[in-house]
């Protein structure tokens, strides 16, 4: 997995140790996710680069970012999420299987 690659290379720029870092604490805290979050950390640092060659300062970059993650966890809880009753066994049967399906569909599809 992503992670397995990443941690046999050797970097010296800061950005590509903090990739590294970030992938190793997805694989920690989750156990999975790992190259998702590399691709979206390098897209966010792409997004980044026009700002700073334009001299905006790194600290205003981050909080529009931190603005932006306030704004989308909003929309997630008010308008996207679907309330799950995790005392329902059927319920909770239902989100395993949808989960674990798209888990083993990647390797048969």
């Amino acid at each position: 997995d992503g992670n397995a690659i990443l941690r046999e290379i050797q970097v010296q720029h800061p950005a590509a140790k903090s990739m590294i870092e970030i992938s190793r604490t997805q694989d920690e805290e989750v156990g999975d996710g790992t190259t998702s979050v590399i691709i979206l950390a390098g897209e966010l640092l792409k997004n980044a680069e026009p700002f700073l060659v334009e001299s905006m300062h790194p600290t205003l970059i981050i909080a529009a970012y931190r603005q932006a993650l306030e704004d989308a966890v909003e929309i997630l809880r008010n308008d996207i999420a679907t309330p799950v009753d995790t005392n329902s066994r059927d319920e909770m049967i239902k989100i395993i299987r949808s989960s674990l399906a798209t888990k083993f569909m990647k390797g048969w599809g």
